[in-house]
Parts: C-alpha cells; structure tokens; sequence
C-alpha cells in the first residue's frame, strides 16, 4: 500500500486554497495567498525531509519556518496599515539563517529561537487583536470582528506551536 506521509497532504491542500486566493486576484487576499504559499512550501520541506537525509532540506526548514510568524504579522498588520519598522521583522530570519547556515560549527540553539519568535509574534497578533484603537483600515466594516478573530486565532496556533516545540526543550538542558 502507497504510504503519503501527512505533511504532503497538508501541502496538498494548502496548495490548493492557495490557487484560489490567486485565482481571486483580489488585493485584499494577496497577503493571504503569500502566507498560504509560505506554508505550503515549508510543509513540503518538512515532507521531503522525512522521506530523505538531505541536508539541504535540514537547513531550509528552520529558515522557512522562521518566516511564518513573520508574514502572519505581515498579514495582519496590512490590515491595519502598520508601515513603521518593517525591516525589524526581517531580522529574526536573518538570524535563523545564519545559525542553520553555522550549525556544523558550534550549533545554535535554533529550536529555542524558533520558539521564542512564534511566542513573541503570537502574543503580538494578539494583543494586537484586542487593541480598542486598533481596528483594521484595510477590511470591510462588516469583517473586522471576523478579521479580529481571524488575528487572535493565528496568535493564539502561534503560541501553541512554541509551546510544543518548548517541550522538548528539556532534553536540550536537563540531560
């Protein structure tokens, strides 16, 4: 029997809603389309590194997955047209990058950042979210509640992947 390991199911579908939102060509799911698109590449990679040793895909993973909170908040805070520092969001990558990139030699605790940005940008989405003054400018009246929503519930799948990925954090200090 063909055995399809999860993550390429997972991409699968992705892939597919991500058609739809560029099939819409709508500017209002363009940000939509990029997260989904992120996701359904690092779901691949992750695919892909079960199914072979290559050590490419080892480095892309934590590169890519270092992005993901990162175009969340893009998302979001195109919404709510926040403009001021932007670059700041590119550095937790760039630093993602460089310690995949300098693993062999003296081995960063990437798994730590990682879980450090997803709490971060999760609790950021968040708060965000229950902002009173902070109401999307770029939604429909009748989606900001959705849209509110929408932000807090990405904050909060944010947080529950740092906490289990701090799960195993223990094998890392308390052997």
């Amino acid at each position: 029997m063909i055995a399809i390991p999860l993550p390429f199911v997972a991409s699968l579908l992705l892939a597919i809603l991500a058609v739809v939102l560029f099939l819409r060509r709508d500017q209002t799911t363009q940000s939509a389309f990029i997260f989904i698109a992120l996701c359904t590449v690092t779901s691949s990679i992750v695919g892909l590194r079960w199914t072979t040793e290559l050590a490419i895909f080892k480095a892309l993973q934590p590169i890519l997955a270092s992005c993901i909170p990162v175009v969340a908040w893009y998302c979001f805070a195109s919404a709510h047209r926040l403009k001021k520092l932007y670059f700041i969001h590119v550095l937790p990558p760039i630093c993602v990058i460089l310690s995949s990139l300098t693993y062999a030699f003296w081995q960063p605790p990437i798994d730590v950042l990682l879980a450090i940005l997803y709490l971060g940008y999760g609790i950021a989405l968040i708060r965000s979210s229950l902002n009173i003054n902070g109401i999307p400018e770029q939604v429909r009246l009748s989606d900001v509640d959705n849209t509110q929503k929408a932000e807090r519930y990405a904050g909060l799948i944010l947080i529950i992947s740092s906490i289990i990925d701090a799960r195993h954090w223990n094998r890392l200090f308390f052997i």
